[in-house]
């Protein structure tokens, strides 16, 4: 989303169907580590890019700083159902009580 390239673009770039980077992109199917290369050559990234923000062993985030500006995180959001509409009415709300959805969404994610 990102390039604006399709999916049927970068399919026809590593040689699989676009159905197959459907599945990549929804976790249906892994990705084997030279398959993740051949996408990140086609995308112009570093095979990296796709982990950025990920838990280490320790459990700690590889990178915790600024996640606004994470692209994936960013286009990972914003690619799940209602997350415009959740983002709008996240920033219509009063800042004091944005620290309790993300408490609440944060307990959620962990059940």
């Amino acid at each position: 989303m990102m390039l604006s390239m399709s999916q049927e673009r970068l399919a026809g770039k590593i040689g699989v169907s676009f159905q197959q980077i459907q599945k990549y992109e929804k976790g249906v199917n892994r990705i084997g580590a030279s398959r993740m290369v051949q996408i990140a050559n086609v995308l112009e990234v570093a095979p990296a890019f796709f982990y950025e923000g990920a838990p280490t062993l320790g459990g700690k985030k590889a990178a915790d700083a600024d996640l606004a500006n994470d692209p994936v995180l960013v286009t990972a959001f914003f690619s799940t159902p209602h997350a415009a509409e959740l983002a709008k009415a996240f920033c219509s709300i009063a800042s004091e009580h944005r620290k309790v959805l993300v408490l609440v969404a944060r307990a959620m994610a962990q059940s």
